[in-house]
């Protein structure tokens, strides 16, 4: 090819051809002139014009200044491509002394060493000059057999080399001398500094000696006030237990009894009859005896409403049914779990009531704005009115700020379980006697279940997002913002080290639109822990990205729970301040990031599906206060699917949600499933949501199994395979992994065999542990009525079960099993008693398909 274009240039007479040294492949002579000069250099200088393929003579020709046309890619290209001489020159400087390397320093480990650290192109040039320079091997006559105008163009330009590098070398040694008197200075002052630095430590050292002796003093006068303290308490001690022991107190405690009652006081009340009740004496087996009759007045005294509601049931019911609920309120059963119980206000006054710290007002308005989805009116309050409480459901959020609590309430717990300060006997009573419990933390719900509360009773609610118009853009004035109480070492710690390089505003104390008005002034704002192992304090984590501002944060002991908050957020490892500090700095200098982070948020805030409301409204739901209608109009686009496989389980059963984690190979979404009064009811709301949305989203078929799944081996190949014989299928409506009750009546419709597998197609089942649901039964389990309170015939499984017109197909030997050691969230027994049913299943199965096959 390289031939047939240099004839086109030129005549054949015209053309010296020269074949690469050690070439397989030969040339006739008879075609072509050929080349017998000595070397290349010689060949070069006999030719007008160069034409070759990224060969070294294209280089000589260079270095000679011939013509020259390279085909291909070469390392030498870039010089061809300059515009100009002086641009050319450059270049070609550059590729000699800078980019091609002494053979002599190839292999030499300081030269790589050097290299590796990245020099300067200047340092490079200088490296290679230098070491040709030095090179006294030359062979004197490598240029003998040019023409003597190369032969003094070359001398010339390396004799202009050695003088340009005798300037460098001259530069380089003045630079170095500098260098070397600029270190001895500083070297001067360091040691200076030093000196310095340890008189400064000697005198802050008598100084610390000088506090500790200060500081002993007033320890020992602090010990002998506390042994006058001890004296005093003493003497009031006494006195209080002469006091109580009088016949006056005794006769007057009815009074005081009576008194709470009539204050709505029923938590104080509860606990101190509870200390009574435990005593050995003569009064602790009095009180016991007279616990029923205390029972009643408790219950009435936290809902007088229920005098009312008692006095209606008699008038329309009837005796006999208002005796049976009236057992029902005073008897055994938890009143979270009672339909009466709980129960909305009027439109004209409030028909709930939230009540809050300052601290907490964002909850509040997350609440009211999820209320405000289902068209419940909330009134926002923040201390006990002076008329007293509303007779309505009250949200009491942090309800241990409250000295009296309203009758009924809801409880919105936010303490951390990794401290147990606030998780007193009178705290936990006042737990104990809500009518349900919001916990934003899955650990704190582990804990409160470990301190005997029923998980039946708690409701997980994390916090989100609450977007809204923000206020106008201010100058940003203050580097760091810090909101909080900071009377404790660890922020204390932290905070001294960020105002060292930055300025940092503190402030406590400020809620609402004081407190956002102090942070759009704010560059940073830091999250520091209270608790060097606490949980994340998500609050002010989503209050804070709510109004567009960046956070950075320790890492807290419960990050498995907030992946969601690991793009918005700067975490930074636990204790370590300087890390902190780098992220700060990250943001603070850097105008245009901090403007890009800000639109990030917005969007993201805007954008994200409101799990807040999902969880929030889901306790409505649970207890009959907002209809199903309600709730999907209201929620349904915060659950989307990542996969067409979905576990539905209970976030509030820790142990059994770890326990489906741990199994969880095959890439399975977690779904919180709804939660009712009856459990049964949940579990078909939780299927018809699951399928609803289904429906919204155009899924042709969705896997849902339960958290208390046994996976097989194979699991994910034999699932692939039940799903290649559906896809051949078209007249079927769900595929049942587990059947734990056949139906005596049940109908073999078909049997075929696909892959080496038997398939059954039957007209009933009973069973949810894991089925695939295809597109056209959708439709039919939406039906289901979660109004029909029947467990004998309405159970979402009998439900199933009951249509006429079912395609169910299934196998023999069932896909999945049924963990035996987890207690069922249904019905409060433990699974092992499915065991014998399953098995009965399988062999019932069995029997008619051997009746169907001899047909």
């Amino acid at each position: 090819a390289l031939l047939a274009a240099a004839r086109q240039k030129v005549a054949a007479d015209d053309l010296l051809v020269r074949a690469h040294p050690g070439s397989s492949f030969t040339l006739k002579t008879a075609q072509v002139c050929l080349d017998n000069s000595p070397n290349s250099l010689y060949f070069v200088a006999l030719c007008r014009q160069i034409f070759t393929i990224n060969s070294s003579v294209g280089l000589e020709a260079l270095l000679l200044d011939k013509p020259l046309k390279v085909c291909g890619d070469n390392s030498y290209n870039f010089i061809l491509e300059a515009h100009d001489e002086a641009e050319r020159l450059r270049r070609l400087s550059f590729y000699l002394f800078g980019y091609l390397v002494p053979f002599s320093l190839q292999l030499k480990p300081a030269y790589l060493r050097f290299r590796l650290g990245q020099p300067e192109q200047h340092d490079i040039i200088l490296c290679h000059v230098s070491e040709y320079m030095q090179q006294d091997h030359l062979d004197p006559n490598i240029f003998d057999g040019l023409p003597s105008a190369a032969q003094a163009a070359v001398t010339m330009k390396f004799a202009n080399l050695a003088r340009e590098h005798q300037v460098d070398v001259r530069v380089w040694q003045e630079r170095n001398a500098e260098q070397t008197t600029y270190i001895t200075e500083q070297a001067a002052l360091h040691a200076k500094q030093v000196a310095d630095y340890e008189v400064e430590i000697s005198r802050q050292h008598q100084e610390c000696l000088s506090i500790i002796e200060s500081l002993q003093k007033n320890v020992d006068d602090a010990r002998k006030q506390a042994a006058i303290a001890s004296d005093q308490l003493s003497i009031i001690e006494h006195q209080k237990q002469c006091i109580t022991n009088s016949l006056s107190w005794r006769i007057t405690m009815p009074i005081r009894v009576i008194g709470r009652l009539l204050r709505g006081d029923t938590v104080s009340l509860q606990y101190g009859w509870q200390r009574v009740c435990n005593e050995d004496g003569l009064r602790g087996k009095l009180a016991r005896m007279t616990r029923p009759l205390v029972r009643p007045m408790v219950i009435l005294a936290r809902d007088p409403s229920l005098l009312m509601k008692g006095w209606r049931s008699l008038r329309h019911h009837g005796i006999r049914k208002t005796l049976h609920r009236i057992s029902h309120v005073l008897g055994h059963q938890s009143h979270h779990a009672m339909h009466e119980v709980i129960s909305l206000g009027d439109k004209d006054t409030a028909e709930l009531v939230i009540l809050t710290t300052a601290h907490c007002g964002y909850l509040a308005e997350l609440m009211c704005a999820s209320l405000k989805k289902v068209n419940i009116h909330a009134a926002v309050q923040y201390q006990r009115p002076e008329e007293g409480y509303l007779d309505v459901l009250h949200i009491v959020i942090c309800p241990q700020m409250f000295d009296v609590l309203p009758g009924q309430y809801i409880a919105y717990q936010l303490e951390q379980s990794v401290s147990s300060r606030w998780f007193t006997e009178d705290y936990l009573a006042r737990l104990q006697n809500s009518l349900a419990i919001f916990d934003y933390s899955l650990k704190n719900i582990a804990f409160l279940q470990d301190k005997g509360l029923s998980y039946r009773q708690i409701y997980h609610l994390p916090v989100g997002f609450l977007p809204r118009e923000l206020a106008d853009s201010v100058p940003e004035t203050v580097d760091v913002l810090f909101y909080g109480d900071i009377n404790n070492d660890r922020r204390r710690a932290y905070i001294a080290e960020l105002k060292k390089h930055f300025s940092v505003k503190i402030i406590n104390d400020v809620f609402g639109d004081a407190l956002y008005a102090e942070m759009s002034k704010a560059k940073v704002i830091v999250n520091i822990h209270y608790y060097e192992g606490a949980l994340l304090e998500t609050t002010r984590i989503y209050e804070c990205l709510s109004q567009n501002k960046i956070i950075v944060s320790e890492e807290s002991a419960d990050m498995d729970e907030h992946s969601a908050l690991l793009p918005l957020v700067d975490f930074v490892p636990i204790n370590d301040i300087d890390e902190m500090v780098e992220r700060v700095r990250h943001w603070v200098r850097d105008d245009v990031k901090r403007s890009e982070r800000s639109i990030q948020l917005r969007k993201v805030c805007v954008e994200t599906p409101d799990i807040f409301s999902y969880y929030f409204l889901r306790a409505f739901l649970a207890h009959d206060l907002i209809t199903y209608e309600q709730f999907y109009t209201a929620v349904a686009d915060s659950i989307n699917f990542d996969s067409d496989m979905v576990c539905l389980g209970l976030p509030e059963t820790v142990s059994r949600r770890a326990d489906f984690d741990n199994d969880n190979h095959y890439g399975i979404q977690y779904f919180p499933g709804l939660r009712h009064r009856l459990g049964w009811v949940g579990c078909g709301l939780s299927y018809k949501f699951l399928l609803h949305r289904a429906k919204d989203l155009g899924l042709e078929r969705i896997m849902i199994c339960e958290d208390d799944i046994q996976f097989p081996e194979h699991f994910l190949s034999r699932l692939e395979s039940v799903n290649d014989y559906l896809n051949e299928r078209k007249d079927w409506d769900l595929f049942s992994g587990l059947i734990a009750n056949l139906h005596q009546d049940t109908n073999i419709l078909a049997c075929t065999e696909y892959n080496g597998q038997k398939y059954v197609t039957i007209d009933k089942m009973t069973s949810t542990v894991m089925n695939i649901y295809s597109r056209a039964f959708y439709e039919k389990l939406l039906g289901w009525n979660d109004r029909n309170h029947d467990a004998k015939t309405n159970t979402i499984d009998r439900y199933i079960e009951s249509r006429s017109d079912l395609h169910v197909i299934t196998t023999p030997k069932f896909l999945v099993g049924h963990k035996e050691e987890l207690d069922s969230t249904l019905w409060g027994f433990n699974n092992s008693t499915y065991r014998e049913m399953i098995a009965e299943s399988e062999r019932l199965l069995g029997l008619k398909l051997d009746e169907f096959s001899s047909k």
